[in-house]
């Protein structure tokens, strides 16, 4: 990598301000969630309903709690051994 290429590189990481980053009150993750719209319901084809359902934090807990189940069928679909 020449010195150019690796200055814009260290650019990316390095010289980077926070204040694009909100913190996570209720009225910003309102509207948060109402940024998903688009890619829930008119991209993926989800109702309002299933999307509003993510208000619940049940839906989340719900959702969490199927991470082993999918881990152990991504493992078996790679054939990769499970731990």
């Amino acid at each position: 990598m020449d010195e150019a290429k690796a200055t814009a590189y260290a650019h990316i990481f390095c010289d980077q301000k926070t204040d694009w980053i909100h913190e996570g009150t209720v009225e910003m993750r309102k509207q948060w969630h109402n940024l998903k719209y688009y890619t829930w319901v008119e991209q993926q084809g989800k109702t309002v309903e299933e999307l509003n359902a993510q208000l619940d934090p049940a839906w989340w807990v719900k959702h969490q709690e199927m991470v082993s189940e999918i881990d152990s069928r991504l493992k078996a679909a790679r054939g990769t051994p499970l731990k």
